[in-house]
């Protein structure tokens, strides 16, 4: 059994190891809202990993592009820093596959944005 949203393992009533399993989820969670992981945008949309995308709270854009590209996320609730350092003055576009709200980030920007889980990405100022 996982957490909802993050995916962390919990503990089970009868587990052995519970110090392995506790500090495994500590070392999740730490990562879920501090780690950096950097997104190659390759002048294409991209979906990184659901792993990826959930293990970690910024998210670096990197690449050079010739248009706007979105930058597709997981459906789930979650809390993001969204580093545009790509190259040629275009957007990235936060989104879910099929978002039905988007976020836009402009070229050199960071902006947090946060997935409702319900299709929905929102900027937060």
């Amino acid at each position: 059994m996982s957490s909802p949203n993050l995916g962390i393992a919990l503990l089970a009533e009868s587990q052995s190891g519970k110090y392995v399993t506790m500090n495994n989820a500590i070392d999740a969670l730490d990562g879920a809202i501090t780690d950096v992981f950097v997104q190659a945008m390759a002048d294409a949309d991209q979906t990184p990993s659901t792993a990826n995308a959930m293990a970690h709270a910024v998210i670096q854009c990197t690449g050079a592009l010739t248009a706007d590209r979105h930058l597709i996320l997981p459906n789930t609730k979650k809390l993001y820093v969204v580093h545009n350092l790509t190259t040629g003055s275009h957007n990235v576009i936060a989104k879910t596959s099929s978002a039905s709200a988007t976020v836009t980030v402009a070229a050199a920007a960071i902006q947090h944005v946060y997935c409702y889980g319900a299709n929905n990405f929102y900027a937060i100022a």
